[in-house]
């Protein structure tokens, strides 16, 4: 289960930079003061904290009835709410949307930040110590529109205690990682704090806004992140590209520079800096990062499709079926790839193995938003085969 959190403009075979002066710049730079909002809507879509973790009265009243049952009375309080979470809880996904607590517990599903989300208001209710961590683990990708959608997993632990060490949480092998969706070679990148987490709810709600190009909001959501947690380098980001958006590119460029004061080698900051670069024609410092950024774009499931996409134009279907297998080879999860497969298998006169690869594209249509643009598409596809 993952969180989405890195946005970029998908620029598949070019790349991106910045002088290197800015980029050796050792100095964390100071966030800059954003957009006169008096010409913006109205903010009226954010949610605050308490809606976000508050559970309907119904809701909190049918988990503390479990809680507090003779049945487990005697369970530790950590587990209770993870057995609570495991009967209760089982259409969480990588790929899914991100809800409020009062949600995911009435639809049992969400993604891994909804998760976090839900498990935290349990934990409000029970006063059990909780933390988070990213987790290092291969990327999701994910394409809507022209932005592309990278995920990084959370997960969170109740722990056991609240004991501390130096002001830092005392583990235990008590505690209990609540994780429905693991992967092999997990690794833990950093715990990090409350605000920290909440700031990735409005990250998540201004991704979504930004595929639909819904600037106002986005800028609504990313304020908030902001305002939360300031090193957010996702919402700094987004921020920059809403900016450019809405024509305010020297604002745009001062949050790509303060972002990149924060960590320079952020590939997503560096690819849409590059972008308000070259719309600028500052060709030259553009060119600067092109190599450094050439070695990440390999690992990117899209610039192999889009390479697989080219190919099946020139009627090249077998470079077309080992481009689009590359894809699968590190986005399995994706639908394009199956179905730039099965579109070439059946210009090769494959017609099962065609069959085959559309069936496994239409299982792959995880999101609503997918469902909604493929599936028909696909099932045409499959009808004529």
């Amino acid at each position: 289960m993952r969180i989405v959190t890195v946005i970029m403009f998908v620029s598949l075979i070019s790349c991106t930079h910045m002088s290197e002066r800015r980029l050796n710049s050792a100095s964390i730079l100071i966030m800059p003061t954003l957009i006169d909002e008096n010409k913006l809507g109205t903010q009226n879509k954010v949610p605050s904290l308490s809606q976000i973790f508050t559970l309907s009265n119904e809701q909190q009243s049918h988990f503390l009835e479990y809680f507090n049952s003779q049945e487990i009375k005697n369970i530790n309080p950590n587990l209770r709410v993870y057995k609570y979470l495991q009967n209760r809880l089982t259409n969480f996904n990588n790929y899914a949307d991100t809800l409020i607590a009062s949600e995911s517990l009435n639809q049992g599903s969400g993604n891994c930040l909804s998760l976090a989300i839900l498990t935290k208001s349990l934990t409000m209710l029970t006063n059990i110590p909780i933390q988070y961590e990213i987790v290092e683990t291969a990327p999701i990708y994910q394409m809507s529109g022209d932005v592309l959608l990278v995920s990084k997993h959370i997960r969170t632990t109740l722990l056991h205690n609240s004991n501390t060490i130096n002001g830092r949480a005392k583990t235990s092998q008590k505690d209990i990682s609540i994780d429905y969706y693991p992967t092999d070679g997990e690794l833990s990148l950093k715990t990090i704090s409350e605000n920290e987490f909440y700031s990735m709810y409005y990250t998540n709600i201004a991704a979504d806004y930004l595929t639909y190009g819904n600037n106002e909001e986005v800028y609504w959501f990313l304020k908030k992140a902001l305002e939360l947690y300031p090193k957010n380098l996702l919402a700094v980001n987004m921020m920059g590209i809403v900016h450019k958006r809405l024509g305010y590119l020297d604002l745009s460029e001062r949050l790509y520079l303060y972002g990149l004061s924060l960590n320079e080698n952020d590939m997503t900051i560096l690819n849409n800096y590059h972008t308000l670069l070259k719309r600028q024609n500052r060709e030259q410092e553009a060119l600067a990062i092109k190599l450094k950024l050439k070695k990440h774009v390999t690992n990117n499931p899209f610039y192999w499709i889009e390479l697989a996409d080219n190919a099946y134009a020139l009627e090249d279907h077998s470079l077309a079926i080992k481009y689009y297998k590359k894809a699968q080879s590190i986005a399995h999860y994706l639908h394009q790839p199956y179905a730039g497969i099965a579109q070439s298998k059946k210009q090769q006169g494959k017609i099962k193995a065609a069959r085959v690869a559309i069936n496994a594209a239409i299982k792959n249509l995880h999101t609503q938003d997918s469902r909604e643009k493929f599936k028909d598409k696909y099932q045409q596809i499959l009808l004529s085969l």
